[in-house]
């Protein structure tokens, strides 16, 4: 049961970072130079 609630951590904390680099880069591409 721990590890499979570890698991599903991860995942939802990978989650997070790949929508938070999505978010940065899409800023940085509509900010004008």
């Amino acid at each position: 049961m721990e590890k499979v609630f570890k698991e599903s951590d991860g995942i939802i904390y990978n989650g997070g970072a790949i929508l938070y680099a999505i978010g940065a880069y899409f800023m940085g591409f509509y900010r004008p130079i």
